[in-house]
């Protein structure tokens, strides 16, 4: 989540990992894993100077095809608590997918950031020179609020805005594009079970153009190691 992210490198050396088992991959509010079962490998590294990585393979299985790669993802940072409550952080973020939505095209991207998380609320502001191999420049915003009414048990709420912000006017598509996302989770010791619901809008998604702007449920565990 955005708001762990925020905080990652401001703690002890640490290297560790987690494998996520869902129904669905959603990004920025749109479905690109398009309702199919999904695996998240994630591993990371803080080091006690601020400085952090994470890397993510994600992977769906096809009912008749079996397994497939859908996505690599890589992200160097650093982050530096200013106070007990404030942690400011600043990386760079490059994904690569493959055959987005069976289109036989593996598009990319790279964004650069700058992020802040003040107690239970974070926020964050992307750059991108050119969104998804589009070759138009981005910058996206979003904010998270996190809460945790129990133990163990955490409530969250997030928003996102992507806007466009050169290249040709596209009459296809929105010059800003919304999503948001609620979620819940219930940890076991190393195991996380968590429930969410999101979507984006307005009209087709910049992803291949898909109309996938209904909101989406996703359900899965996670576990830590």
């Amino acid at each position: 989540m955005l708001i762990a992210a925020c905080w990652s490198g401001a703690a002890a050396a640490q290297a560790a990992g987690s494998v996520t088992v869902q129904n669905d991959y959603q990004f920025r509010g749109y479905a690109l894993g398009v309702n199919r079962p999904t695996a998240i490998l994630n591993l990371s590294y803080d080091h006690p100077r601020g400085f952090y990585a994470n890397a993510s393979a994600i992977g769906v299985f096809e009912r008749d095809e079996g397994p497939e790669v859908l996505g690599l993802t890589g992200n160097l940072g650093y982050a530096r608590r200013l106070s007990a409550d404030v942690t400011v952080d600043a990386g760079l973020v490059g994904s690569q997918y493959y055959d987005l939505y069976g289109a036989g095209e593996s598009p990319g991207y790279a964004e650069v950031y700058v992020g802040a998380a003040v107690r239970g609320v974070s926020a964050r502001v992307y750059y991108s020179p050119a969104y998804f191999d589009g070759g138009d420049p981005t910058i996206y915003g979003e904010v998270e609020a996190a809460v945790e009414p129990a133990p163990k048990l955490r409530l969250s709420a997030r928003v996102g805005a992507l806007a466009f912000v050169g290249g040709r006017p596209d009459p296809q598509r929105s010059s800003t594009q919304l999503d948001w996302s609620l979620t819940a989770s219930r940890r076991w010791g190393a195991v996380e079970a968590h429930a969410s619901v999101s979507g984006g809008g307005p009209g087709p998604a910049y992803y291949q153009g898909r109309p996938d702007d209904k909101a989406a449920v996703i359900v899965g565990a996670t576990w830590a190691f």
